[in-house]
């Protein structure tokens, strides 16, 4: 079994330890969620990372990626004009 940091939800969720195989050479990581149905959750390459600094380092990049789109969304917005059509 190999432990791998989850990212996927880093912005809703937080970041979590699971443990679980690495398949297609590292690209993908399999992780057992629920033994009496033989559950499986897959995460693909920039959903987890395999250690602490990694995936601090995705999650920081994951906010600044959020925060210039919020920023983004937030001057279209604030440029917006409101006219009423007869």
């Amino acid at each position: 079994m190999t432990k791998a940091y989850i990212t996927k939800y880093a912005l809703t969720r937080g970041i979590y330890i699971a443990e679980g195989e690495l398949k297609n050479d590292g690209d993908v990581f399999v992780q057992q969620r629920d033994r009496e149905y033989n559950f499986e959750q897959f995460f693909k390459k920039k959903e987890f990372q395999l250690t602490e600094e990694e995936a601090l380092a995705r999650a920081d990049k994951m906010r600044t990626t959020q925060l210039k789109k919020l920023a983004k969304e937030y001057q279209k917005l604030s440029e917006l004009a409101f006219t009423i059509k007869a």
